[in-house]
This record gives C-alpha cells, sequence and structure tokens, in this order.
C-alpha cells in the first residue's frame, strides 16, 4: 500500500508537520484488559531506483494492530525524517521519487490503547550514491591538559562513508581500550573534566551504522603529576625478608635473597637493571650458594601518580607493580613471591 503522506517529501526534510502525524495517538476507547500491539518484526527495506518498498511481519502478541507507525531518521535510532501512519493494516508499503541518500527505518504497531515498541531497525539506500560502507580513520588527533580537564581534538575521515559519531578508546597501555570505550557522539572535539591523575594511551574511531573504522593516531596523555612519590631515579635495596621472599625454585634450597634495583625515569617511562644477591639458604647443602650474586637483569617500566609497574627480563618475563614514596617502594608479583619492600638508597 501507499500512503496518503508524501513519504519521499518527508524523506527529504523539509519537517512538515504531516510527516510527524503518526506521533499523535489514535483516539482511544479502551476497555478493561486491552493492551496495545507487540512490536512488528522481520522489516526489510529495498529500493529500485527511485522507489521503495518496506516489508514486515505483523505483531505475534497482543491485542489486534489498527494501523503502523513508520518511524524514518537521518542516523540510526532517529526518527528527524518522518513519524507517520500507514492508516492500514497491511505489512507492506511504497513510496516513489525517494532522493537519493541512506535512511534509517523502524516500524510501530498501533491501536486504541498504544503504540508497540519498535520493530527491527532497516537500513533503505536509495540511488547509486548512497555510501554503504564504514568510516575512514579519523585523524589529527592532539590533547590539552589543564588540571583535571582533558581537551581532545580531531579531523574528521577524509576518506569512506561519512561518519555518524566518534568512539573514543583510552587505556593504560598502548593500543588498550580498557579504560574508555565510549561513543561520543558526531563531534569532532571532545572535553572530560575531573580527570584522575595518570597517565592515558587515546585513540578515536569513526562509526556509522555500516562499521567503525580504524583508529587514529594514538596520543599520550598525562594528568597531574605522574610522580607523586617523587621521581624514582636512583638505586633502591630490599634486604630479606622484606627484600624477597623465600624462594624454593632452586633445588628446593629455600634460598633468601637480598634485591638491587637501578632506575632511571624519564618522564612517566622506567629503565635500569637489576641484581639480585643470596642472603640466606635453609639447607646447610645450599649453603655454598650464600653470596651469589646475579644478574643484571634488564628492568622497564611505567611510573604514574605514586605506582610504579616494572617488567624484569629473567628467564621468564617478571611483572612487579605497587607503590612508593620518597624514601620506600613496595611492589608484589604474580608467581608466589610476595610483596617485595625496597628503600631508596
Amino acid at each position: 500500500m501507499t500512503s496518503s503522506v508524501d513519504f519521499a517529501r518527508c524523506l527529504s526534510g523539509v519537517a512538515d508537520a504531516a510527516c510527524f502525524s503518526g506521533a499523535r495517538p489514535i483516539a482511544r476507547v479502551t476497555t478493561a484488559g486491552a493492551t496495545a500491539p507487540g512490536a512488528p518484526s522481520g522489516l526489510t527495506a529495498t529500493s529500485s531506483g527511485s522507489s521503495v518498498t518496506l516489508t514486515w511481519s505483523a505483531p505475534t502478541s497482543g491485542d489486534p494492530v489498527v494501523t503502523y507507525v513508520i518511524e524514518a531518521g537521518s542516523a540510526s535510532g532517529l526518527s528527524n525524517l518522518a513519524v507517520v501512519t500507514t492508516n492500514s493494516t497491511a505489512t507492506t508499503f511504497s513510496a516513489g521519487g525517494v532522493g537519493n541518500g541512506t535512511y534509517y527505518v523502524r516500524i510501530k504497531a498501533q491501536n486504541a490503547t498504544g503504540t508497540s515498541a519498535a520493530s527491527n531497525e532497516a537500513i533503505l539506500v536509495v540511488g547509486s550514491t548512497a555510501c554503504t560502507g564504514a568510516p575512514g580513520a579519523p585523524s589529527g588527533l592532539t590533547s590539552s591538559v589543564s588540571g583535571s580537564t582533558v581537551t581532545l581534538r580531531w579531523n574528521a575521515p577524509s576518506g569512506g562513508c561519512a561518519a555518524t559519531s566518534y568512539v573514543l578508546q583510552a587505556g593504560a597501555t598502548s593500543g588498550s581500550s580498557a579504560l574508555a570505550n565510549s561513543n561520543v557522539g558526531n563531534v569532532t572535539s571532545y572535553t572530560a573534566t575531573g580527570v584522575g591523575a595518570g597517565t592515558y594511551y587515546v585513540r578515536v574511531v569513526a562509526a556509522n551504522a555500516f562499521g567503525q573504522s580504524a583508529a587514529s593516531n594514538e596520543v599520550i596523555v598525562t594528568v597531574g603529576s605522574t610522580t607523586t612519590g617523587g621521581s624514582l631515579t636512583g638505586t633502591w635495596i630490599g634486604l630479606s625478608p622484606d627484600g624477597f621472599v623465600w624462594d624454593a625454585s632452586t633445588g628446593n634450597c629455600d634460598l633468601e635473597h637480598d634485591m638491587q634495583l637501578t632506575l632511571t625515569q624519564t618522564g612517566a617511562t622506567l629503565s635500569g637493571s637489576l641484581y639480585d644477591t643470596v642472603r640466606k639458604a635453609a639447607r646447610s647443602a645450599c649453603s655454598s650458594k650464600v653470596g651469589v650474586v646475579t644478574g643484571p637483569w634488564a628492568v622497564t617500566g611505567t611510573a604514574g601518580a605514586g605506582t610504579l609497574t616494572l617488567i624484569v627480563a629473567l628467564d621468564q618475563t617478571l611483572v612487579l607493580s605497587g607503590t612508593f614514596t620518597n624514601t620506600r617502594m613496595t611492589l608484589s608479583a604474580l608467581g608466589g613471591l610476595g610483596t617485595l619492600t625496597l628503600n631508596r638508597q
């Protein structure tokens, strides 16, 4: 069927009152126990030239349908172009003269009791110039920080289909989105307030109904002091039992260790080396190991606001994380090593 409303004219964005007549409920004369229809399903949208056809399945729940309401928008979830009634219980709708473009369409069922939830959304593509792919990647991402306020700016994609929104991704390490993966709308700048001190790796992704782009360039955003405990540059010594817990991995000798850590800090980046000295052996048969120094092992890592993470290149990578002040560092590790406490020398 076709509608008495000029559907093609509505999709052109004229915003006539008639284009939104379906937003007004029909006259209601209800009886006890009456219900609105369930949602239509299986909506499909096809086009041939400038003619379009919508087809859907009637609701399988609720009271009978009196009419259907067609919602159409310029982006997913919007109904800014049309909300019109078909004035029919037919489950197909046709219109001609529709201009080239991409339209986002849903169907609702209506009776005297109320209007159903929307059907699935169908993307209606009209004309050969309509774009049916994901956007290109945004570019030129920059950041500025003032106290705990972070402002990000970027350029819209120069290729691919148009973006309808952008997704900000942030993590504590490069490429991660563990801290944020948020859609901020169709904007090319964003300001966040009350951001905690730390170092963040940030990217932006363009999105539309057909998918997401690759990520933009990544920027490193540093908020507040990343060295609340002072600079980590220097030598740190951990004397057992605080320096290293019992280690039962060396032939069951149960060795106890002292640790010497030498670090250089540049911004939030740490580098250095680690030496280990055997301080005590629980078994007399292993006494020859006491005093043995091993190392150096290369150390890399990052420092945050009184926090740090170290990666030690042993035979197997050892990851240590914890907190520090100007004089003391407390670390913990996986693998049963327990808590390590080192003092600045």
